[in-house]
């Protein structure tokens, strides 16, 4: 049984950003599911796109709570990215 969507994001690549000071750049991969489905051995031929969407700066010293925020809200707009199809 597939998802309905990508699991919720864990905070560890926006504390690094931050303290790093780096953006995050979220990459949305359309044509994955349809070419290597649950159960499959391996992929099957055909294309992926890739979305990069805008790049997003976490706060530095975030505390987890913001940090959460932050990985929710990018995993909206990761979902709507999907929803929308490829570009």
């Amino acid at each position: 049984m597939a998802s309905a969507g990508p699991l919720p994001f864990k905070t560890g690549a926006f504390e690094l950003a931050a303290a790093a000071g780096v953006p995050v750049v979220p990459l949305v991969w359309h044509g994955c599911r349809e070419l290597w489905p649950m159960g499959v051995v391996g992929p099957l031929p055909g294309e992926v796109v890739v979305d990069a969407l805008e790049p997003l700066m976490v706060e530095k010293g975030a505390d987890r709570a913001a940090l959460r925020a932050v990985a929710d809200a990018l995993r909206e707009r990761y979902q709507q990215a999907l929803a929308a199809g490829a570009p």
